[in-house]
This record gives C-alpha cells, structure tokens and sequence, in this order.
C-alpha cells in the first residue's frame, strides 16, 4: 500500500496545491508561469499515472493467480474426500488450512487491486482535468499578448505624434493635439480590454479551482459509500459452517 500511498497523496495531493494556490494573475508573466506549472504538472501526473496503471495490472495478476491455486486445492481437498479413503482425511485437513490461509491472501490482493484500480482512475481524472485548465490558460495567454502588443504599439505611435508636433512648431497644434488624442482614447480602449481579459482569467481560474475542489469531493465520498455498502453487507451475511 506505501506505493499506492505515493500515488495518491503524492500525485493528487500535487493537483490540489496548484488548482488551489492563490493565483496572481495581474500580469502576462504571471499567467506564462502559471502554464508552465501547468505543464510540469501534467508531465509528473502522466509518470505517475503509467506507474499506478502497472501496479494496477501487476495487483490483478497477482490475485488472479492466488484464486487460481486456491481453486486448485479446493479440487484436491474434493479429491481425497471423495475417495471413500478415510485415512486420507488428514491430508484433506493439511490443504484445507492451507487453502484457509490462502483465502486470506486473496482477499487482500482484492483490496490491493480495487485501491490500484482506484488511485489510477483519480490520476487520470487528474491529468484531464490539468489538460482543460492548461487549454483554457493558454488560450486567455494568447489574448493578452495580443491586447498587449496593441497596447504598446498605440503608445509608441502617440509618443512619435508628441515628438512631431514638437518639430513642425504651433502652426499644426490642433490637428496633432486632435490626433493624439484619438491614439490616446484607443490606448485607454485596449489598456481597458486588457484589464478585462485579465480579470476573465482570475474568474475562470477560480471556477477551475472550484470544478477540482468537487471532483476530489466526489471521488472520496464515492469511495466512503463503496465502503459503507461492503460494510453492511458483511454484517447480513450468515457466517460460514
């Protein structure tokens, strides 16, 4: 179970401490940063999950084996008890123990195999889940690089506006200062929608928080209900004669 362990508190536990980080997202830099994390993520999460999905296979064919000899004794004690030889009996008591012990075995290779089957499950929620943040992020990065790049290039066209009305003297005042103060109004408009595009990214980053919050919420109350269910149905169950 310790290599389960590492799957799950290792890998998940990742997860969470990124979606649920307070993000500053007041900047392009920020934002490049946060898919970078993004990305890393993702790449730790897809080397766990092949691990979790070998261990998984590796747990099945351990109990796969274990109930096959246990099926194999089971004939062998039917054997010797059909022989109508009742000094074989004590050989039938031996496999019997053995087989008894070997029951045992198999059901925690059981246990083993659902909780390998489950930590792999919630890895690979988990990478889906840092694909679609990891999407959503680099298309809002995309957006504000190209606010920005507008942004700056108004500013540059104003700037070189200032300096040539500075060179062609008064006489041009009024149509430059006209000029200048239409570049300046579309600066304000893309330095206003760039303000904007950040704010939708802080929103959307919040709902992606949220969204992975819920899923892990579900998976462990799913797992406290699977649970709950094999509990009760041990405590109906006749006792074996």
């Amino acid at each position: 179970m310790d290599l389960l362990e590492k799957f799950r508190l290792g890998s998940l536990a990742a997860l969470h401490a990124l979606a649920n980080k307070t993000i500053d997202l007041n900047s392009i830099g920020a934002v490049r940063q946060q898919v970078r994390d993004l990305e890393n993520n993702i790449k730790d999460l897809k080397n766990d999950l092949a691990e979790a999905d070998g261990h998984a296979v590796t747990a099945r064919d351990d109990r796969d084996a274990l109930t096959e000899k246990a099926a194999d004794l089971q004939r062998d004690i039917d054997t010797l008890l059909l022989d109508e030889d009742d000094s074989n009996d004590s050989s039938a008591l031996i496999l019997q123990r053995e087989l008894n012990d070997l029951r045992g075995e198999i059901t925690a290779a059981q246990e083993e195999t659902e909780a390998s089957a489950l930590a792999a499950k919630e890895l690979r929620e988990a990478v889906v889940l840092n694909d679609s943040q990891l999407a959503s992020f680099k298309s809002q990065l995309s957006q504000l690089s190209s606010l920005h790049r507008t942004a700056r290039s108004k500013a540059r066209s104003a700037s070189t506006l200032v300096k040539a009305k500075e060179l062609l003297g008064d006489g041009v005042d009024s149509g430059i200062d006209s000029i200048a103060r239409q570049i300046r109004e579309s600066a304000n408009v893309a330095d206003a929608k760039f303000a904007q595009a950040v704010s939708d990214v802080h929103s959307e980053a919040s709902q992606d928080v949220a969204i992975s919050q819920a899923s892990a919420d579900l998976a462990r109350r799913k797992k406290e209900l699977a649970a709950r269910i094999v509990e009760n149905s041990s405590a109906v169950e006749p006792a074996e004669s």
